[in-house]
C-alpha cells in the first residue's frame, strides 16, 4: 500500500445515495464507507476524473460537507469506484464517529495539532505532538484544578470557595494560587495537572453529541505544559468507564466471531494498564472460547466481560476472527502471499520483534528474568531457558532474514548476560555500571505489566517454561505486585519445581497475607514437598478467609485422606 493511501482512521460501513457536483453538474453517487479523513463511493456515469481531482461532497447522513481529493479509482459494474481523502481540517459530529477511533487515528497518523470538541457550549481541547497526546484544556468550570481537589477530598468546600474568590481578585494562575495558599505543594502540582488533563480526556467518552475539529498546526508551547500521556491506556479506561455495559457488536454473537489476541499485541499493548478483568479475559482468549465461555471461566458478569472486550477491541489488543472489515478499497488491497503464517508462527515472530526492541533496555538481569542477587545456579538455569526461546538454530524454519537477524542480536545479548553475570569479577563491574547509569535500566511498571500479560498467554497455552521467564521478568521490573510473584511460582510449580515455587508464592503472600488463592496454592506446594502439617494449616487459613475456595477445600480433603 502506498504511504499516502494508508488509512489510520477506522472506516464505517454506510450505504447512502446522494449527488456530487463535478464541473458544475450533479451526478448520482452512492456512499460505501466513510472515515474521519476520507470516503469511499461509487459514481454513476461520471465525466473524466483523475487522481488528484477535488470533489465537493455534501452528505446529510453522516453529516459530512468537505472538499475531497481523489486518491484512487477503479471501474465497477455500478459505475466508477472512487477513494477520497479530506484536504481540509478533519471535522464532523460525534454521532457519526467514535472518540476512541478518533484518538487512535490521530496517534497512528502521528499528527501535530489541536482537537477541539464542542458540546452544549463546553469546549474541550486535546493537544497532539507527533501523534502523542501531550495536553488538554476545558472551559467547563468543573474541569478546573480546584474542582479536582475538591472531588478527591484534598481541599474542603470552604477552601474551595476561598480559592474561587481569590481567583477573581488576582491575576495568578490557578496552580500558582494553589501553592501560594498552601493547598498544594510545588512537587505535587505536575502530578495534579496530569490528573486534570487525563480526566478532561476521559470525559470525552461520556459525550454522545456535539461536533469536533482537528486543526493540524504547531502547538502554542508558551501556553501549555507538555506531558506525554498514555493514549491507549486512557482510551481503554474511557471506554470501560462510560461504555462498559454496552454490547460490543453483533459479531460477538456469531460462531465465527470469536475473540483472538491481535498478532500486533506487543506493539499495541505498550502503555496500557489492564485492570483485573482485562487480565483475566486476555488470559482466556485463545481463538476457541466464546464470550459466554469466557464469562463462565472468569466468573465475571457478562456485562463486565462485554464492556472489557469492547475496550480491548478498540485499542487493538483483540480482534474478532471471522468478522470481516468493510470492503477494502482497491488501492489498499494487500497482495496474496504464497504461504500464510500459522497463528503460532505469527505470535512467535511478534514476540521476537518485541524482545528485539527492548532487550538492551531490560539489561542483563532483565533479559534473563532473574533478580540482581540471584545465585549463579539460577542464572545458569535462566540462560538455558532463554536460549531455548531465542537461539537462532532453534528457529531454522523461519525464512525471514530480518527475524533471523533479530534472533542473532537477542541471543548475542543473552549470552553476554550469562558470561558476565556468571563471572564474579565481571558481575561486580556490571553492577557498578548500573549504579552509575541507573536511568538506562529503569524498572518500570509498564514493562512489568507487558511481561505479565505475555506470561498469562503462555500459561494459558501450557508453555510453562516461557511463562516462567515472562513472570520472572515481571517480578524483576516491579516486585510490588503480588500477582507477579504468585504466577511466577505457579508456572514453576507446573514444572514440578516445588521449592522455588514455594519461595515465589511466599513472596506474594507477604504482599497480600489474606489472599486465599495464594494460601491454597502454597498448601499444595508444601504437600508436594512432604510437609502435610504446614499444608493443612494453609488450607484451613484459606477456608477461614474464603469458605467457598474450591482449591483450599480440595487440599483439605486430600490431607484428611492421608
Amino acid at each position: 500500500m502506498a504511504a499516502k493511501h494508508k488509512r489510520h482512521f477506522k472506516r464505517y460501513r454506510k450505504a447512502s445515495d446522494f449527488a456530487v457536483k463535478l464541473n458544475n453538474k450533479y451526478y448520482r453517487a452512492r456512499l460505501t464507507d466513510y472515515s474521519i479523513d476520507g470516503l469511499g463511493l461509487i459514481i454513476e456515469d461520471p465525466p473524466e476524473i483523475a487522481e488528484g481531482d477535488i470533489i465537493e461532497v455534501a452528505l446529510e447522513e453522516p453529516a459530512i460537507k468537505a472538499a475531497e481529493e481523489v486518491v484512487w479509482l477503479s471501474k465497477a459494474p455500478a459505475g466508477l469506484r472512487i477513494g477520497l481523502r479530506n484536504v481540509g481540517h478533519l471535522k464532523g459530529f460525534l454521532k457519526d464517529f467514535g472518540i476512541a477511533d478518533m484518538l487512535l487515528g490521530l496517534k497512528g497518523s502521528k499528527k501535530t495539532g489541536i482537537l477541539s470538541v464542542e458540546n452544549d457550549g463546553v469546549e474541550r481541547k486535546v493537544y497532539f505532538r507527533g501523534g502523542d497526546m501531550v495536553f488538554s484544556s476545558s472551559n467547563h468550570k468543573n474541569d478546573s484544578l480546584a474542582d479536582l481537589l475538591l472531588r478527591t477530598g484534598k481541599i474542603s468546600s470552604g477552601q474551595f470557595n476561598d480559592l474561587r474568590a481569590q481567583m477573581e481578585r488576582t491575576a495568578l494562575k490557578e496552580g500558582a494560587l494553589l501553592i501560594k495558599l498552601g493547598y498544594c505543594r510545588p512537587k505535587d502540582l505536575v502530578p495534579l495537572v496530569r490528573q486534570q488533563i487525563e480526566e478532561i480526556i476521559l470525559g470525552l467518552f461520556a459525550l454522545e453529541g456535539g461536533r469536533f475539529m482537528f486543526r493540524e498546526d504547531r502547538l502554542p508551547m508558551d501556553e501549555i505544559v507538555v506531558l506525554k500521556l498514555p493514549a491507549v491506556d486512557l482510551i481503554y479506561s474511557g471506554i470501560k468507564r462510560f461504555h462498559g455495559l454496552r454490547e460490543v457488536s453483533d459479531g460477538l454473537s456469531y460462531p465465527e466471531g470469536l475473540p483472538v489476541v491481535s498478532p500486533d499485541l506487543p506493539d499495541m499493548y505498550r502503555g496500557v494498564s489492564l485492570d483485573g478483568a482485562g487480565r483475566k479475559i486476555i488470559a482466556c482468549i485463545d481463538g476457541n472460547n466464546t464470550i459466554d465461555e469466557i464469562v463462565s471461566i472468569t466468573k465475571l458478569d457478562r456485562s463486565e466481560v462485554v464492556g472489557t472486550m469492547q475496550a480491548l477491541i478498540n485499542i487493538g489488543m483483540v480482534e474478532l476472527a471471522g468478522v470481516r472489515d468493510p470492503e477494502e478499497d482497491p488501492g489498499e488491497r494487500k497482495p496474496t502471499k504464497e504461504k500464510s503464517r500459522s497463528a503460532e508462527e505469527t505470535e512467535l515472530i511478534s514476540s521476537i520483534a518485541d524482545m528485539h526492541g527492548r532487550y538492551d533496555v531490560l539489561g542483563y538481569y532483565g533479559v534473563l528474568g532473574v533478580r540482581p542477587h540471584a545465585p549463579v545456579s539460577e542464572i545458569k538455569s535462566a540462560y538455558h531457558k532463554a536460549a531455548k526461546m531465542y537461539h537462532p538454530d532453534i528457529h531454522f524454519s523461519l525464512d525471514d532474514d530480518t527475524i533471523k537477524g533479530q534472533l542473532s542480536d537477542i541471543f548475542s545479548y543473552i549470552y553476554a548476560a550469562y558470561t558476565t553475570l556468571s563471572d564474579p569479577e565481571k558481575r561486580r563491574e556490571y553492577d557498578e555500571s548500573l549504579a552509575v547509569k541507573p536511568a538506562r535500566l529503569t524498572t518500570g511498571a509498564e514493562k512489568a505489566r507487558l511481561r505479565f500479560v505475555e506470561g498469562m498467554i503462555a500459561l494459558k497455552k501450557g508453555r510453562y517454561p516461557d511463562a516462567e521467564i515472562f513472570f520472572g521478568q515481571a517480578t524483576y521490573f516491579d516486585g510490588s505486585v503480588a500477582d507477579y510473584h504468585y504466577y511466577y511460582g505457579l508456572a514453576m510449580f507446573k514444572q514440578k519445581k516445588s521449592k522455588p515455587a514455594g519461595k515465589a508464592i511466599s513472596r506474594a503472600l507477604r504482599l497480600e497475607p489474606s489472599n486465599a488463592e495464594f494460601l491454597a496454592e502454597l498448601g499444595f506446594v508444601f504437600m508436594d514437598l512432604g510437609l502435610p502439617v504446614r499444608a493443612q494449616g494453609l488450607f484451613e487459613k484459606a477456608l477461614k478467609i474464603a469458605p467457598a475456595n474450591e482449591r483450599a477445600a480440595e487440599g483439605a480433603a486430600a490431607i484428611r485422606k492421608m
